[in-house]
This record gives structure tokens, sequence and C-alpha cells, in this order.
């Protein structure tokens, strides 16, 4: 019998039949296979399966245990390399029968070759064929926020925040083993782009700074003063007719506005904006390596609006408005009644993110000061970026 026999008056169990079928696919987007097989329905079952790959021309070779008994998924393998796998099962008397699957290519899929943080130049590798880029603009640095007027009365409103620059991705461009390409990064609001023989073959703009608010006369009790609009986010362009995508950048949240009431009156200062986040997945491009598969820009936030006088008390300024991801941070408006602080923008941290806008300056105090509040200065847009995949 398939399940074992009696030998000496011991018990001799079988091992596991091999797989009837086994079949493997390569992956289209990453350098994995899948291994699928069907256990044998005679003999016992099997508690395991040992999955090996073997590479016929230089490949690595990969070897794993899995519980799974229908199919299992490689990590990385060798792009561009054939293999060829066999499935055993396993149970308490060790490995069973063998049988193997057909021969697969692994696919020859991008692989990200350099990122560019700065300006510079890029040299097509030996035995590389097709070039994929990424290219991010600069963003846009925050709104700076107006003083309030010497004696002035009235508080100002938060600086915008910084847009977000464009992303242009291009990719299957016919290229030459030695030959350079030209990478341009662009700082803060600066454009960004590659260049390859003579064409420019993606451009990314940078997204715009955020609007400044002036600075106070002496405007009495007036209620409110605008803050500054929001950066424009950049946008892309590409001269290569097929194969493209192009993400244009997020705008910047507007700055919050400062507002002022009679002595005695109540409220606080309008808060700032929230910065808006865009993003895209290179997945979606065909550009697959995890190690740059995403990237996220996010506008800067508003600066806070300025604070209110209401006789002695201390109301707040406006909060702070959030950047989006990556993004800088608005700063917060300035405490009412007496000289207060504005807070700054926050600088921005990812790739082609804005920076926050400046907090409003307070109205001066009623009882005399003489001296007017300074509004805060924005944070600075964060540099764009570039990220080279080849095949």
């Amino acid at each position: 019998m398939a399940t074992g026999n009696i030998r000496g008056g011991k018990r001799n169990y079988a091992k596991v039949t091999e797989p009837s079928t086994v079949t493997a696919t390569a992956g289209t987007a990453s350098v994995v296979a899948t291994v699928n097989y069907t256990p044998s329905i005679l003999g016992p079952a099997a508690t395991g399966y040992t999955v090996v790959g073997t590479s016929s021309d230089g490949g690595a070779s990969t070897s794993a245990t899995t519980t799974s008994n229908s199919t299992y998924t490689t990590g990385i393998l060798t792009a561009g390399k054939t293999y060829v796998f066999t499935v055993n099962g396993l149970n308490v008397n060790g490995s069973g029968l063998t049988a193997t699957a057909n021969s697969i290519v692994m696919p020859d899929v991008y692989v990200l070759s350099q990122t560019f943080t700065s300006s510079g130049s890029y040299t097509i590798p030996s035995g590389k064929t097709r070039l994929a880029v990424a290219v991010i603009g600069g963003g846009g640095s925050g709104g700076t926020a107006g003083n309030s007027g010497d004696g002035g009365n009235s508080s100002t409103g938060g600086g915008g925040g910084g847009g977000t620059g464009a992303i242009t991705a291009v990719w299957d461009v016919a290229v030459t083993a030695g030959q350079t390409a030209t990478i341009t990064v662009g700082n803060a609001g600066g454009q960004s782009k590659v260049t390859y023989g003579g064409v420019d073959v993606a451009t990314a703009n940078g997204g715009s700074a955020g609007g400044n608010t002036a600075n106070s006369a002496t405007l009495g009790n007036a209620t409110a003063s605008t803050g500054g609009a929001g950066g424009a986010g950049g946008n892309g362009s590409t001269n290569i007719a097929t194969n493209f995508a192009i993400l244009s950048g997020a705008t910047g949240a507007t700055g919050g506005a400062g507002r002022n009431e009679q002595q005695g009156g109540g409220g606080n200062g309008l808060p700032g904006g929230t910065g808006a986040t865009s993003s895209s997945t290179t997945n979606n491009w065909n550009l697959p390596p995890a190690s740059a598969s995403t990237f996220t820009v996010g506008s800067g936030g508003g600066g806070g609006g300025g604070g209110l006088d209401t006789g002695n008390s201390y109301n707040p300024g406006g909060a702070s408005g959030a950047g989006g991801t990556g993004a800088g941070n608005g700063g917060n408006g300035a405490t009412s009644n007496r000289p207060g602080t504005s807070g700054a923008g926050n600088a921005a941290s990812a790739a082609g993110s804005g920076g926050g806008g400046g907090g409003g300056a307070a109205r001066s105090n009623l009882a005399g000061n003489s001296s007017g509040n300074t509004g805060a200065g924005g944070g600075a847009g964060a540099a764009g970026a570039v990220y080279v995949f080849v095949r």
C-alpha cells in the first residue's frame, strides 16, 4: 500500500509522492517567479514543500520551504537569466520525490541606477539599452507675513504656502552605453530636467512661492486683513512622443487672515490653510523598483493670522496650517497685546515640496505701544530630484 507496510514488526511510513504538475511563471513588473504545483493524490499528504530554483546561465539560485500546498512566489532573482524550478514534498519521513517545472527567463526590468539631488551627468552603463527617468521640480518657498505698522491697530495675515514641483516620468528611451545624459536639479522653485542626445527628455517646472502679505497701516478696528495666496504648482513637459506621464504640482495653502476687534471684543486670529498632498506611484508608470516606487510631494501650509487685542488679555494668534506630506508647516500668528512673536514657516523636507508661510503679526497694544509687531518669514521650499533607471 502507498501508506506503508509492516516489516520486522515495525511500521515503515512512505514518503510523499512528487507533485503531479509543476509550472513556473516569470513576473512582469519585478524579477520574481511564481511556482504552482498540484499535490499528488497518491500516498500520504505533505506537511510542506521545498522549492529550489537553479539558473543555467549564472543567475543567483533560490531555495525555500513553504507550507503552502499549491503555490510559492520567490524573492528577487537575477534579471535576464534562465531558471528551472524543482518541487518536492516533505513529511515526517523527510523529502519525497521531486518534480521539475518548465524553464523560464526572468524579465529584464528597470533597476534604479542613480538618484540625483544636485545637477550632474549620467553615463549609460555597459550592456544597458533603455533609459527611464522620474524628474521632480523644486518646491516653492513660503510667503512672508507683513508687519503691523508703528502704533498700527491692524494685525496682518499669514504668508501663503509654497506650491510643489511637477513630476514628469519617461521610460523606454533608447540609449547607447558610454553616452551621457545631462541632469539638472532645480533648487527651491527651480526647474529640473534630463537631456539626452540634444533632446529634453523630461522637464519638471518648480512650484511658485507663496504670496506675501502687506504691512498694515493704522486701520483702527478693521475686522480682517487678508492672508497670502498659496503658490501655484509647477507643470511638466516632454519631447518624447510615447511612454510618459506628467503629474502637475499641488497649489500651496492660503495664509490665515489677521483679525482685529474693539477693545473688550473676543476672537482669535484665523488659522492658516492645510497644504494638499499630491502623489504618484511609479508602478503606474512602468517603473517597478520598490526602492523608489513612490514619489510624494505636498504643498506648504499657510501661516497663521495675527492675534487681536482684547484689552489686557492675551488672545492667541491664528494656528499654523499643516503642510502636506513632506512639506513645511505654516508659522503661528503672533499673540495679541504687547509685542508678540510670529512663528516662521517651516522648511520643506521631501523633494519638490513647498515651504510653509510665515505667521502674521499681531496688532499693536491699544494702551500706547508705539512700536509695530513683526511678521515672520516663510520656510524654504525643497529642491527637486531626478531618479534614473536603466535596463
